[in-house]
């Protein structure tokens, strides 16, 4: 029999980076708000559900369509050439204003850059940009505008939306 040999490499741990690699000038960092999903109410901005269910159609939307897109079209985004994908003047910032504070009460909205991205009929993130010093715009999401009230839509307003009170974050959190 061979003499056992002690294994002295370290173990290296599993990384899970939080910012998705950059990819055509953009990263997406979902670390940085991490109360991105929570649902709330105040003023005239709601984003509480009716159901997990709604959440779930809204969620895959964005994972599946809005993040891709993100990725590879970004230089026509920041060009003003993709359709429900376009910063958000100050006018329009107040409507979500005192969910914003609320939501995240150490950041300033004024501060901010915010960027609505969406596709046809669906789900807006809203998320803050940034461009950093080498030359990398980052994507941090702030919240999901699922009833198309920061710019509202005839089509996608419905009239109970305030009596909604499904927070993905207090169920699955």
């Amino acid at each position: 029999m061979g003499k056992k040999v002690k294994n002295n490499t370290q173990k290296i741990p599993t990384v899970i980076n939080d910012i998705i690699s950059s990819f055509n000038g953009v990263s997406i960092d979902f670390k940085a708000n991490n109360n991105w999903l929570k649902s709330n109410s105040r003023d005239n901005f709601t984003n509480y559900l009716s159901t997990d269910e709604e959440f779930g159609k809204n969620v895959f939307t964005i994972l599946s369509k809005i993040i891709p897109m993100i990725q590879t079209e970004w230089d026509r985004i920041i060009s003003g050439n993709i359709s429900h994908c376009h910063r958000i003047d100050d006018a329009h910032k107040k409507i979500f204003k005192e969910y914003f504070s609320e939501l995240y009460p150490k950041s300033n909205l004024d501060e901010l850059t915010v960027w609505q991205f969406g596709t046809s009929g669906g789900a807006r993130l809203i998320a803050s940009v940034t461009k950093e010093e080498n030359g990398i715009s980052i994507v941090r999401p702030l919240f999901i505008d699922y009833h198309h009230i920061v710019y509202p839509n005839k089509n996608h307003n419905q009239k109970d939306i305030y009596n909604y009170t499904f927070c993905p974050y207090r169920k699955y959190n």
